[in-house]
């Protein structure tokens, strides 16, 4: 194999692990949105960013050498190949891919595999690309931000009457309350991280994000106009140094493609 010292060899050695990641059979695949829910949790987002290239480089089983994995560990952001093996041994561990010794050839599991062995069943995914890689934590915010957003907009449009309190807040469509606290319970983080990673996912693009907050003086024709302005479970002004002070729940809207997976088996 290609020694570091053989500086053309070891080039050439990338250029051909980079066209394998380009290879058209997998530019693009629709990743499990209920997974990343999942990594999010457990905190796995570096195995499953493993896993994820892994995928997206072979059609199933992948034999790697010591310096594949030097260069999937410097695609991946890690320093050393240990790295990278702790993140390998973190997913055979939890069975998300096989490794057969006496062959050294990994197997990578399907989506449908991991999501029942995980007791997930969601059928919605969103498209991932090769050049995602470069923003895979933000993508991964992204997903679940995004689809929190999607849902909220789902329950609004089946209750009219919340439908138009929620328009009060932003006429823009598609843009719909998500706020830190509420995703902080949903992952179970808490709300500084669950800020941190609203802000990452939309850094990148992954979501848009518009917020809203009340800075007004705290006199009777104000309020009164507040009022006629915010339904009631929304307005909640404080009132500091003669100001009415609120900041609203972040408005969210989704920027990545989203849509079903024919079948939970690849």
């Amino acid at each position: 194999m290609n020694n570091p010292t053989n500086k053309e060899g070891y080039f050439n050695h990338i250029v051909s692990i980079h066209e394998r990641i380009g290879d058209k059979r997998k530019t693009e695949i629709k990743i499990p949105v209920d997974l990343c829910f999942l990594v999010i949790r457990k905190k796995m987002i570096p195995a499953f960013k493993v896993f994820i290239l892994l995928k997206m480089i072979s059609s199933g089983k992948i034999k790697l050498t010591f310096w594949g994995k030097q260069v999937l560990a410097d695609f991946c952001g890690y320093k050393t190949v240990r790295s990278l093996n702790n993140q390998l041994k973190r997913l055979i561990d939890l069975n998300w891919i096989g490794y057969n010794r006496s062959t050294k050839i990994y197997h990578i599991r399907g989506f449908s595999f991991i999501q029942k062995l995980m007791g997930l069943r969601a059928r919605l995914g969103f498209w991932f690309t090769v050049q995602d890689m470069q923003c895979f934590d933000s993508m991964i915010y992204g997903a679940v931000i995004g689809y929190l957003s999607k849902n909220q907009g789902k329950k609004l449009r089946i209750d009219p009457q919340k439908g138009r309190s929620n328009q009060v807040l932003s006429k823009s469509p598609g843009f719909y309350p998500v706020s830190n606290s509420y995703l902080a319970k949903i992952l179970n983080i808490s709300t500084s991280t669950a800020s941190i990673m609203k802000k990452r996912a939309e850094e990148d693009v992954c979501i848009y994000v518009k917020r809203k907050r009340i800075v007004e003086p705290a006199t009777h024709d104000v309020f009164k106009r507040l009022k006629g302005t915010y339904p009631e479970e929304y307005l909640h002004p404080i009132v500091w140094r003669y100001m009415f002070y609120q900041r609203f729940p972040d408005l969210i809207k989704a920027n990545l493609k989203y849509g079903l997976r024919k079948k939970i088996d690849k």
